[in-house]
C-alpha cells in the first residue's frame, strides 16, 4: 500500500531537489563564433547570397556572392569584424565577384597567388580586393564595400 506524502513535505522535496541541479546550456552554434555559415572543409559558392558573414576550411568561387548581407557578425581581429574567414585557399573558378558587405574585413590563412589591393591602380584608398593576380579589375574577385581608412586597416 503507497502512502501520500504531506503536501508540504513533497514541496520541499522538490525544492531541495531543484536547487541542488547545475543546469549547464549552450546554443548548438556557439562553435561557429558567429558565422551565419560556418564550414569544416570546402566550400562552393554559386550564385546567392549568405545573410551574415562566412567561415570555411577553403573556399571555391563558382559565381557571384554576397556575403555579411545584414552583418558583419561579432567575430573580429583587432576590432575589425571579419565578413569572410578562410582558413586555408581560396581557388577562384568563375562569376565576377565575392562581395564581403556590412563593413566586414577578410582574412585567408594561405596567400599563395591572391593579391591584396588596399588602394587602386591610382593609388588612392577605394574599396579593398584580392585578386587571383596582379590585376586590380580581374576577375573572379573577393572585393569589400569598405576600403583601408574605414576598416583602420592596411
Amino acid at each position: 500500500m503507497l502512502k501520500k506524502l504531506p503536501l508540504l513535505a513533497g514541496a520541499a522535496f522538490a525544492a531541495l531537489l531543484f536547487n541542488c541541479q547545475t543546469a549547464y546550456s549552450q546554443s548548438p552554434t556557439a562553435p561557429a563564433k558567429g558565422f551565419n555559415v560556418f564550414t569544416e572543409g570546402l566550400l562552393t559558392v554559386k550564385s546567392s547570397e549568405a545573410e551574415g558573414p562566412v567561415a570555411c576550411n577553403e573556399l571555391v568561387i563558382s559565381g557571384d556572392f554576397n556575403a555579411a548581407l545584414h552583418s558583419a557578425g561579432t567575430f573580429t581581429v583587432g576590432n575589425t569584424r571579419i565578413g569572410l574567414l578562410v582558413n586555408q585557399s581560396v581557388y577562384y573558378m568563375s562569376g565576377n565577384s565575392f562581395k564581403v558587405l556590412s563593413n566586414g574585413y577578410v582574412k585567408i590563412g594561405q596567400q599563395n597567388s591572391n593579391v591584396a589591393w588596399y588602394f587602386d591602380q591610382n593609388n588612392a584608398a577605394s574599396q579593398i580586393r584580392v585578386t587571383p593576380n596582379s590585376n586590380y579589375n580581374g576577375s573572379p574577385r573577393i572585393e569589400l564595400n569598405a576600403n583601408s581608412n574605414q576598416l583602420g586597416v592596411s
